[in-house]
């Protein structure tokens, strides 16, 4: 009788234990294969977008001393900083899908109710908060390449993975 050595997929997916609003959550979260080299988002000016709210939003937060909010300032490039912006670019992107969502719903009001100076307002709300997440899915995907380069540094550099001189060919 042959043992396997691994974990099979279908038994790994049977012992997770996460509720299924985790596993969307994750799902939906996960940078997609598009939005890992950042160029789409580019396209769409995230750039732009960045610069305006670290001289607003960024600005204000260092004025005030709050510098150290992990949502808008990176505090290094350890593993465990980059973790914490990481779930910093959730939070902020869940807000602005709230809001997107909001002002969808109060931007179709106003159409109905002919009130156009309200959905013209409502229309650029959404593209405002479509951009912030745009943001943030851009710096998440940034984050996690980050995470990957330092976590395989690491690898590299642990002492099990260090050449030992004596097994190399002598010339």
């Amino acid at each position: 009788m042959r043992i396997l050595a691994e974990t099979s997929k279908l038994e790994k997916d049977i012992q997770d234990y996460r509720s299924i609003t985790e596993k969307i959550s994750d799902i939906y979260f996960k940078p997609k294969s598009f939005e890992e080299n950042g160029k789409l988002y580019e396209t769409l000016g995230v750039k732009y977008v960045k610069k305006a709210v670290m001289n607003t939003a960024g600005k204000m937060l260092e004025v005030i001393g709050m510098n150290n909010v992990p949502n808008y300032f990176l505090k290094g490039r350890d593993i465990e900083s980059l973790k914490i912006t990481k779930f910093g670019t959730k939070i902020n992107e869940s807000i602005h899908l709230y809001s997107l969502a909001w002002s969808a719903h109060e931007t179709v009001k106003a159409i109905a109710d002919q009130n156009y100076t309200n959905a013209i307002l409502g229309g650029l709300s959404i593209l405002a908060n479509a951009e912030l997440i745009f943001l943030q899915r851009y710096n998440r995907a940034r984050v996690d390449k980050t995470i990957k380069r330092v976590s395989n540094k690491h690898k590299d550099s642990s002492p099990k993975n260090l050449i030992n001189k004596s097994t190399l060919p002598q010339p």
